[in-house]
């Protein structure tokens, strides 16, 4: 009886050939692994995701800026306190939107997640230690970071 010699690995690699529906399915398989990986591991997302993203970040922006506007006012402090005191949320979007702070240039009239976003943001800030050149560089750290977020978003929207 004879036996043939075992074949290397490298010998059984080189002399496999795989049918076409072999390589589709391994196709396939690739192209699921890596839309898998690249939306879970690769910080993948979808276009609305992106979109979403980008106008958060506008709105969050626009907040930041509405902040500022407010905190700019020569009464601030007598306007703040008459802010928190307004226990509704909605009424303290109104007391925004009605002193237009949060009308952005170019616009007639604020956008309620502007208003909301910067009433929530004047209702955490502090009378006592209310110090403008402190704020100013809050402000300014806030706005660069959101427009790092929206620069980010918009490239992710554009891919």
């Amino acid at each position: 009886m004879a036996t043939e010699p075992k074949q290397s690995i490298g010998d059984r690699i080189d002399s496999f050939q795989p049918s076409k529906p072999m390589l589709v399915w391994a196709f396939v398989a690739g192209a699921v692994i890596a839309v898998g990986a690249g939306f879970t591991l690769g910080g993948w997302v979808t276009q609305s995701t992106a979109e979403e993203m980008r106008d958060d970040a506008r709105f969050e922006l626009a907040g930041a800026v509405c902040v500022d506007n407010f905190l700019s006012m020569t009464d601030t402090q007598a306007q703040l306190e008459q802010l928190q005191t307004i226990r509704s949320a909605f009424q303290r979007r109104q007391f925004i939107e009605a002193g237009g702070w949060a009308t952005m240039p170019g616009e007639d009239t604020a956008a309620r997640r502007t208003a909301e976003i910067c009433a929530r943001a004047l209702a955490d800030v502090q009378i006592d230690t209310l110090v403008d050149e402190e704020i100013a560089d809050e402000v300014a750290e806030e706005i660069e970071a959101i427009e790092q977020i929206e620069e980010d978003a918009e490239d992710l929207a554009d891919q």
